[in-house]
């Protein structure tokens, strides 16, 4: 468990090093946080291997780290090298503990696309008491619900394009395949399918489509 946590810390502290060469070019070269933290997760599905990241992600991470001068394939070397068998691990945990600092960085605002880590595991210990075998999760932000640690099928939707990729890239670094998350506005994509359990933490203030808002009388989520 220590040689973990160590080896987590080291990757943290590569992908932080990274991330301040961004930050190095930021004013130059319109990067915002989301995108900052989008490149840094893309740089671990590039260390978990070729088949992880998006060519348009590969695209990007080559442009950035060149102009960052950051030294990519030393840094993934490094990585690999640290964390030896338990490379899937730790660039699970090390994409965690990446995402809940960037939340930390933006205070109330980080709530609107992550919700914190005691919620997910108090509900998700409940839905494993109930033996649920699929999982619904619209509004699905980060898709945390989709981190099950039990046997089951995840369906989650999130309709802000640049959280949906990063939440993506998070699934994709813990194993789970996103093949039934997708990016689209959950109420007007319902998925007609019988599910075991529904999870969601809908975000609360957000507007509704003028259609929703015709059919329903409702113009927010918290209506």
């Amino acid at each position: 468990m220590k040689k973990d946590s160590n080896s987590m810390d080291k990757v943290v502290h590569i992908v932080y090093k990274f991330r301040d060469c961004l930050y190095a070019i930021e004013l130059f070269d319109g990067l915002n946080d989301v995108k900052i933290l989008h490149l840094c997760l893309a740089f671990l599905c590039k260390v978990k291997g070729d088949g992880f990241i998006s060519q348009e992600d590969e695209k990007e991470l080559q442009f950035y780290s060149v102009k960052s001068r950051f030294n990519l394939p030393e840094s993934i070397y490094e990585i690999r090298s640290v964390c030896g068998n338990q490379l899937d691990k730790v660039l699970a945990d090390a994409a965690d503990s990446v995402i809940y600092q960037h939340q930390l960085k933006a205070g109330l605002r980080g709530g609107e696309f992550i919700q914190p880590r005691e919620l997910t595991e108090l509900v998700l210990a409940l839905v494993k008491e109930k033996d649920c075998k699929t999982i619904y999760n619209p509004f699905a932000g980060m898709a945390s619900y989709g981190l099950a640690d039990f046997d089951c099928s995840y369906y989650g939707q999130e309709i802000n394009r640049s959280i949906y990729n990063l939440a993506k890239m998070r699934l994709v670094l813990h194993g789970v395949n996103p093949v039934n998350f997708t990016n689209c506005d959950c109420l007007e994509n319902r998925i007609e399918l019988g599910f075991d359990c529904v999870l969601s933490s809908p975000p609360f203030g957000g507007r509704l489509s003028p259609e929703i808002r015709l059919e329903t009388g409702v113009t927010t989520y918290d209506e």
